[in-house]
């Protein structure tokens, strides 16, 4: 069974951050008690990718007669006082968010969740006037304080490339060709359900009886083993720069994997190390190192969103960004040899980037 579950992806990365995760979501707590950040998860990818699925169906680690909650970001679907007990409503079991999109959240809305899911990945409070639920002996100068407690992840079709927010994520990337087929159809019958779920109260039995002390050393030790990895690592011939939130996430996720391991060694299932292994270095390899290194400055945003704009809006649309209009590709050399130059019409697209940022509610 620990097979097929280690297989639901065929991208190791992909695996080892879901899993990983997913197991030291028990350890929120103690992970924010030790160094005062636990990181929020991003997946995002098209339809049939299985970034709704996925969540949904390992969450089972939390859930084991009700079906995992689900909860839809998209206008109206969730009101602020909805969000703010969501939030605040679990140490453990994540907060799982679909249609994380800014265009049907509506600009306000979004960046107000936006704003409290930030604040979450250091466990801040919220603090709310008015009389309190509950309370006859309250008024409208009470103030009640809310604690961002709950692991969160979000889904979504695109990346959200917001600095701030990015930073804060163990960031996921699904495509419809990892998915394996027959090992989700295994993981989906009710017999692996149950597995998932008496896997969760065993980890969740761990957990309790595992002092602070533990947490506090594994999280030391894998921090400094992925700093000493990254400092080496080179994309195209330079060093990679990784920033301290994202190599606190890193170590995290391994923190989850590793528990996950002495977990399975403890009820005798052993020879799993290798792959445990494989995970983590996934999880430091150049190409992903890139996407969770830097801040990206806002002219890459920029023009990754224009990009999307360009494959994702009807050609007659007013939003579109047409090849042989706003933009074309060159053969400098014209010898079909060299790399392909892209001249953007920055006049036009401006224009039509601006518009269509105003209607979409993302950032100009």
């Amino acid at each position: 069974w620990f097979e097929t579950l280690f297989a639901f992806n065929k991208d190791p990365y992909v695996v080892g951050n879901v899993i990983g995760w997913l197991v030291s979501c028990f350890h929120r707590m103690a992970h924010n008690y030790v160094h005062g950040q636990f990181p929020l998860m991003q997946i995002y990818g098209p339809a049939g990718s299985g970034k709704t699925s996925t969540p949904r169906l390992l969450a089972r680690l939390f859930w084991a007669k009700d079906e995992p909650k689900v909860t839809s970001a998209v206008r109206g679907a969730m009101t602020a006082h909805a969000r703010r007990t969501a939030l605040a409503s679990s140490v453990t079991a994540p907060t799982i968010i679909d249609e994380f999109k800014a265009h049907e959240m509506g600009e306000t809305n979004y960046h107000m969740f936006i704003g409290e899911l930030r604040t979450a990945y250091n466990c801040g409070t919220m603090s709310i006037g008015g009389i309190r639920n509950g309370s006859a002996d309250s008024d409208f100068r009470s103030i009640t304080e809310y604690e961002r407690c709950a692991p969160i992840c979000t889904m979504s079709e695109t990346l959200i490339e917001e600095t701030a927010f990015q930073e804060r994520c163990v960031i996921v990337p699904m495509a419809p060709q990892n998915q394996d087929k027959e090992a989700w159809d295994y993981l989906n019958t009710q017999e692996s359900k149950d597995n998932l779920s008496r896997l969760g109260a065993l980890l969740l039995w761990r957990t309790l009886k595992t002092p602070i002390e533990y947490f506090e050393v594994a999280y030391k030790n894998n921090r400094k083993i992925i700093e000493t990895i990254v400092a080496n690592k080179r994309l195209d011939g330079r060093l990679i720069k990784v920033n301290e939130r994202p190599m606190a996430n890193m170590a995290v996720v391994s923190c989850g994997l590793d528990f996950l391991l002495e977990t399975m060694q403890s009820i005798g299932l052993d020879g799993f190390e290798a792959q445990i292994a494989a995970f983590k270095e996934a999880m430091v390899e150049p190409e992903h190192l890139n996407d969770t290194g830097a801040p990206k400055p806002e002219a890459y945003k920029t023009l990754s969103l224009i990009s999307y704009m360009s494959h994702t809006e009807q050609e007659l649309s007013e939003h579109a960004i047409r090849e042989g209009h706003e933009y074309c590709f060159v053969d400098p050399d014209n010898n079909g040899n060299t790399q392909i130059d892209l001249n953007l019409q920055a006049g036009t697209t401006a224009g039509v980037y601006a518009e269509a940022a105003a209607v979409g509610g993302f950032g100009t």
